[in-house]
């Protein structure tokens, strides 16, 4: 029997760093598969700025899995450098639920913590525990559709905070290629 003699924090900054390894060779396949190859050294790069924001360690995996592919689903919009900065669903989610720690959220504050956990089961589907869903059902019971409206102005509002920037191009390892591909490692060129 082997004992474990890390910290628990450490044991989860090395499980999220492999789920955050995961998504990004996750969207390098489907980039491929879609004759977008060239995207590679884009998506690859953005490992840098996956580190867990503050918080993140103390949450379920799949909360950060959510905040990973949501930055990666990022790429692919009209601008990414801008859609890359903003916080993510699960970042509003986080931020939130501890701040509701230290004081109950208003009615407004509940309703913008319920849309965010929206956006996170949009980005999560079904890969979403079960749990996940029952809670959020429970919520959304409490939050009237009044304040619907307001809560996605708000949660805009709160995601503009971001001040991520998109880092730049780089080409993955031939290694990491191979690993993903096989022998039919795609061209940058």
């Amino acid at each position: 029997m082997c004992v474990n003699f890390l910290p628990k924090t450490v044991l989860n900054v090395f499980s999220l760093a492999e789920i955050a390894e995961e998504e990004i060779l996750r969207a390098m396949k489907e980039a491929f598969q879609n004759g977008q190859a060239d995207q590679i050294p884009q998506i690859w790069s953005m490992f840098e700025i996956m580190q867990p924001p503050p918080g993140f360690l103390e949450t379920a995996d799949w909360l950060y899995r959510a905040h990973c592919r949501e930055l990666l689903s990022r790429l692919n919009t009209d601008n990414p450098k801008q859609a890359v900065r903003l916080l993510t669903a699960a970042e509003v989610a986080v931020g939130l639920s501890f701040a509701s720690m230290e004081a109950p959220l208003s009615r407004a504050g509940m309703a913008v913590y319920v849309e965010a956990l929206r956006r996170v089961g949009k980005v999560l589907g079904e890969e979403a525990p079960d749990t996940f869903w029952e809670s959020l059902k429970r919520l959304e019971a409490v939050v009237s559709e009044d304040w619907d409206g307001q809560a996605k102005e708000e949660y805009r509002k709160i995601a503009a905070k971001g001040d991520r920037t998109l880092p730049p191009p780089q080409e993955p390892h031939p290694r990491v290629l191979e690993r993903i591909f096989g022998k039919a490692v795609p061209s940058f060129a």
